[in-house]
């Protein structure tokens, strides 16, 4: 799991979000048991790129996969829909992290 998160979080520092997510995929199709970690990093990408589509997709397979998402995974969701003009829809991530029992903080707020 070291390896291919430390391979996306490079994907993703260098704005490669697309490469990053190959890699989860790659990750995933090699039976990796892939963690809360690499899936924020993969999020993270996304975010960054401004495709809040992919992130907010990214999250709900995390979820899908039984990785217990956290605070980081829905402020980097929240933070990509406000950057992307989609105000309502952050606040919806915003209110399903909050019924998730994740304890969002002030960078969850202004994101």
């Amino acid at each position: 799991v070291i390896s291919y998160t430390a391979v996306i979080n490079a994907c993703a520092k260098a704005g490669k979000a697309d490469r990053a997510q190959q890699w989860l995929l790659k990750a995933e199709e090699a039976g990796v048991a892939l963690d809360v970690i690499s899936y924020n990093a993969v999020i993270n990408a996304c975010a960054k790129a401004g495709k809040a589509d992919r992130a907010q997709q990214w999250l709900l397979k995390a979820e899908q996969a039984g990785v217990a998402v956290d605070v980081i995974s829905y402020t980097a969701v929240i933070d990509a829909c406000a950057k992307a003009g989609k105000a309502d829809r952050a606040q919806q991530w915003l209110l399903k992290a909050e019924q998730a029992g994740v304890a969002v903080n002030t960078i969850s707020y202004t994101a």
